[in-house]
Order: C-alpha cells, then sequence, then structure tokens
C-alpha cells in the first residue's frame, strides 16, 4: 500500500489527509520521522527529502523515502527504505534489468522482511528440446527495488509548469508556479509525468543543449498521451 508522497518537514501537516484512505502513520513513526528525514537530508545535503511511502507486509511495513539532490535530475534521486519504523534508513539501489524480470513473476504479499528471498522458477530454451526451468534467487529487498521503480515510472505526476527547464539544462521548480485554476485542473493535459520521457520529440528537447531552442515547460511526457486512452481521469473534489 502506498501513501502520497509529502516533503519532510510537511509530514505532522499533511499526514492526516491518509486518513480517510485507512493508512497512516503511527504516532510513533510521526515522532520519529520529525528526526530522521531531516537528518538523512542533511548527512547527504539533499535538496529535498520526500516520504515515498509504505509496502505492507505480512510480517511488518517497509517505509520508504527519496532524497534528491539540490540540482534536480531524473539520475539525482536516491532512494531509502526503513524497517525500523524509520528510526534509520538504508539507501537503496537501482534494480538490474534481470531483478526487474524476475520482481514481475513474483506475485503475492511482500514479506516485511528485508533479508527474505524468494526462488523463481524461469523457463531456459534448450535447442532441439523442450525448455527446462531453473530457479532464480530474488531478495526482497530488491523485490521492493524494483516496486518502487514501476511506481515512479507510471505514477509520478506534478501539474504542468511546476517544473522548469532552465538555462543550464537543469531541471528545477518553477518558482512563479502557483498551481492549476478552474477549468484546466480537470484536463489530463495539465498534468504530466516527472519521469525521462519515452516519447521521441520530448526525448530530443532533454538533448539540446542550445539556449533558447527547449520549451521550458514542455519537455516531459502528458497523461493525455499515455496508453492506452482511459487510463487515467480526474475527479473534483469540491471539499
Amino acid at each position: 500500500t502506498r501513501a502520497n508522497r509529502m516533503d519532510a518537514e510537511d509530514i505532522s501537516a499533511h499526514i492526516d489527509y491518509l486518513s480517510p484512505s485507512g493508512r497512516t502513520l503511527t504516532p510513533e513513526q510521526r515522532a520519529t520521522f520529525q528526526v530522521s528525514l531531516p537528518a538523512l537530508k542533511a548527512h547527504y545535503a539533499f535538496g529535498r527529502v520526500i516520504f515515498w511511502g509504505s509496502i505492507q507486509g505480512t510480517t511488518g511495513d517497509i517505509l520508504i523515502a527519496q532524497g534528491f539532490e539540490k540540482s534536480f535530475t531524473f539520475s539525482r534521486k536516491r532512494n531509502f527504505i526503513s524497517d525500523d519504523n524509520g528510526v534509520s534508513w538504508k539507501e537503496l539501489q537501482k534494480p538490474a534489468p534481470e531483478e526487474v524480470d524476475a520482481a514481475q513473476r513474483i506475485s503475492g504479499l511482500f514479506s516485511g522482511n528485508l533479508a527474505h528471498t524468494y526462488r523463481i522458477a524461469e523457463d531456459v530454451p534448450v535447442e532441439g528440446q523442450s525448455a527446462s526451468q531453473r530457479k532464480v534467487s530474488l531478495k526482497e529487498e530488491r523485490r521492493i527495488a524494483a516496486l518502487i521503480d514501476a511506481v515512479d515510472q507510471d505514477t509520478s505526476v506534478v501539474p504542468r509548469g511546476a517544473f522548469i527547464l532552465n538555462a543550464s539544462h537543469e531541471i528545477t521548480r518553477n518558482r512563479s508556479f502557483e498551481g492549476i485554476e478552474g477549468t484546466d485542473a480537470t484536463q489530463l493535459t495539465s498534468y504530466v509525468h516527472l519521469r525521462p520521457s519515452v516519447h521521441a520529440d520530448k526525448k530530443s528537447l532533454l538533448q539540446r543543449h542550445v539556449e533558447g531552442l527547449i520549451p521550458n515547460v514542455d519537455f516531459l511526457d502528458s497523461l493525455a498521451e499515455d496508453k492506452p486512452a482511459g487510463s487515467w481521469s480526474v475527479q473534483y473534489d469540491a471539499t
């Protein structure tokens, strides 16, 4: 189960918004985060640290935080996990392609034990014979790494204009952005994926280094371009 992201400094103010979902932080976790997340930010000199969410395991929860360097790029996002209610944080390395493949073949709940090992059967082609099977091992920690990457790839969403590509070819927060108003807020074109673009035209924009040739807003993929059509909808809450 994933909770909404929130900055380390804003957890106390925002955590109650999660209560209607039935999942929130315990008082112990709230108190611990007030110390451990700012300490994580200071230790690595991050520009920003967010609480990404939690994964509910059969024996306990795994908490996840993300740190961003002051000059934001997609490659400078680092993931951290905690299995002791946020007292300590361990950096989580990016999953290798074979780990992502193995994780996609695992079904069922997470265990909550980072040392737990899954054994996955995979087919091995044999020339002129029926495929044989072999067992592949994957630890819980690596399965979580693959999950975080998959979730961020598909659902890391921000309003269009909240981030800009500046003249130094850096992705930064748009300090003049004040939100989306009126009917624009109900349009999918007003929201974009905060990830490296998967569309060729947007990729080419990110690769250009000549100042003035890069539109500083439209360099990210719009939710309206996602396939299949209808994958996303915008719901308005009057409260």
